[in-house]
């Protein structure tokens, strides 16, 4: 499995943001199964061509595969990341993951449709069959706006959560601004859905181009937030790191009078007790002093003391 050989290798892995997600879950085998399975659909329904002309048009669709394809990468590629980063497995993820596969699986033929008929328009390549009937592009740019609104939506709901329990989590401050970026990004993506929905149900038929290529927009909107939320995100990580070294430096200046105060403490616990010890054993030598010099005394004393009278033998 791909995820495996990713998570070992250490893949989309950022120094400032911790993984807390261990080993592949079941929901993440499943997810790969089920984005695996709709990368099998964009291509199940071509034939094996029978002749060079057949291959020149299936060759044509190489484009719009392409761009599906790469569709699906990405989506992929935030779930793997939102999974690596914050390892949320509870009911509420497994409910928004499950929604978000269906969508995705349901909705992998109009998109590949509708992606087919952009790069012939753009190619220029004649048609055997009018692939839209009057009135069928704004039904087409309705069903494809709600597909990619529900992802980005679901997505939404996925980074609130996370937001939501960055205490349970023990998300740091740069945690929650990559978490913050991460659910604006979304909501920006969603909304390119709504603006083309509006404008394809208020200019009718004509606007259904215009339409399609607000998406166009997606890009430079992106980019511009980027560069916004970098320049705060550095700034914060600055901040982060004047902060540690800060409290380092005051942990450096405390050890070193802690271990004064803990020597001197010793030292003066030390002198008492040398001075205790002089002293008792200056009163231990007097005793022993006192004791040897009255012993002198007595034998002294028991020399000058007159002989006793003894009686006469007769």
């Amino acid at each position: 499995m791909f995820r495996d050989r990713f998570v070992r290798q250490g893949y989309g892995y950022n120094k400032d943001f911790r993984w807390r997600g261990g080993e592949v879950s079941r929901i993440e085998g499943f997810t790969d199964a089920v984005f695996a399975f709709a990368v099998t659909l964009l291509v199940v329904s071509l034939e094996v061509p029978k002749t060079f002309t057949d291959l020149l048009e299936t060759m044509q669709g190489f484009l719009a595969f392409g761009l599906c394809f790469l569709m699906l990468i990405y989506l992929w590629h935030t779930h793997y990341i939102f999974f690596r980063r914050y390892g949320l497995k509870d009911t509420y993820t497994i409910t928004l993951n499950a929604s978000l596969l269906f969508v995705i699986l349901f909705y992998i033929y109009p998109l590949k449709f509708l992606f087919t008929l952009v790069i012939n328009l753009l190619m220029g390549v004649p048609l055997a069959v009018d692939p839209l009937l009057p009135g069928q592009g704004v039904q087409m740019m309705l069903i494809y706006n709600a597909g990619y609104f529900a992802v980005m939506l679901i997505f939404t709901l996925m980074f609130t959560h996370a937001l939501r329990k960055r205490e349970h989590l023990r998300l740091n401050e740069l945690e929650i601004l990559d978490t913050r970026i991460s659910l604006n990004q979304m909501m920006l993506q969603g909304s390119f859905a709504l603006i083309s929905t509006g404008i394809v149900l208020f200019g009718g038929e004509s606007e259904t181009a215009m339409a399609g290529w607000i998406y166009g927009f997606i890009g430079p909107v992106l980019g511009t937030h980027g560069f916004i939320m970098g320049r705060r995100r550095d700034k914060l990580q600055k901040q982060v790191e004047a902060t540690r070294a800060q409290q380092q430096r005051q942990q450096g200046g405390q050890r070193p009078q802690f271990r004064q105060q803990r020597q001197g403490g010793q030292q003066q616990q030390g002198r008492p007790q040398q001075q205790g010890g002089q002293q008792q054993g200056g009163q231990q030598g007097g005793q022993q002093g006192g004791e040897q010099q009255g012993g002198q005394e007595q034998r002294f004393q028991n020399r000058r003391r007159p002989p006793r009278n003894r009686p006469e033998t007769p």
